[in-house]
């Protein structure tokens, strides 16, 4: 019986602290940059050899989202 309430306190233990780690873990997100785009990003290159593009992306939760979102509307653009 003993055993079965050490085991308990420390599931219980587990799980507040897994839930305190997973709260404080979400909470430190980076925030979204802000200002002026510069000025490099302001103009697409053009050349007889290449084909050049820009695309933007809308906010997402995952760096690989906006990458793709940037490249399908990059693609609808030509």
């Amino acid at each position: 019986m003993a055993t079965q309430v050490r085991h308990s306190r420390y599931l219980l233990s587990f799980g507040i602290f897994g839930f305190l780690s997973t709260v404080i873990a979400c909470q430190s997100g980076s925030q979204p940059v802000t200002g002026v785009c510069p000025e490099w990003a302001q103009s697409i290159p053009r050349d007889e050899t290449h084909f050049y593009a820009g695309g933007i992306s809308g906010p997402t939760p995952r760096v690989a989202d906006a990458w793709d979102q940037a490249i399908e509307c990059a693609k609808e653009k030509r």
